[in-house]
């Protein structure tokens, strides 16, 4: 409740976290062709290398990775049960964090850790406009009269299912 009253908005950043194995361990994702283009070259060698991926997993420090994300989950959750504001942060372009995917494997990492998709889409919208934004109430963020918007139409209800996100079929700007 203190953290509510002062008005601070939490952006947790569990993909930094997962990006130390998760995609060593998840080589489908990784091998996606928007993910390989957006990793630098330096990840993108090493995790198209299925030798390079065991020494990863191989790590000694992944089971407590692991149990720091559940731990980290499980504070999410708490701040969001709690009302906190949560704002969407990946690091996207850090270590093994990609470009856009980060982005979208953060809100997916947050509903694993129960935190609601409603909850999930303002995080990514108009709560972090609000941190951004010099203009206070900011200009974007939000659909109103009066505000700028690039909308993105996605395929499906990311109400029912968060990675709904990815299925983009156009962005109007």
């Amino acid at each position: 409740n203190y953290v509510k009253s002062q008005n601070v908005c939490f952006s947790p950043t569990l993909s930094v976290i997962d990006a130390n194995w998760y995609l060593a361990e998840n080589a489908a994702a990784f091998e996606q062709e928007k993910n390989k283009a957006a990793a630098s070259e330096s990840v993108r060698s090493r995790l198209s290398d299925p030798e390079a991926r065991k020494e990863i997993l191989a790590n000694q420090d992944i089971p407590m990775l692991k149990k720091e994300l559940e731990r980290a989950e499980r504070v999410v959750r708490a701040a969001a049960d709690a009302g906190v504001c949560l704002a969407i942060g990946s690091d996207s372009g850090a270590g093994n964090v990609l470009m856009g995917w980060g982005t979208h494997h953060e809100m997916e990492l947050m509903a694993a850790a129960g935190v609601s998709n409603l909850q999930i889409l303002r995080a990514a919208t108009s709560s972090g406009a609000r941190l951004l934004s010099k203009d206070q109430p900011p200009i974007y963020g939000t659909i109103e009269p009066g505000k700028r918007a690039d909308l993105i139409l996605l395929n499906a209800d990311t109400l029912l299912d968060i990675a709904n996100t990815q299925k983009i079929r156009k962005v109007l700007q």
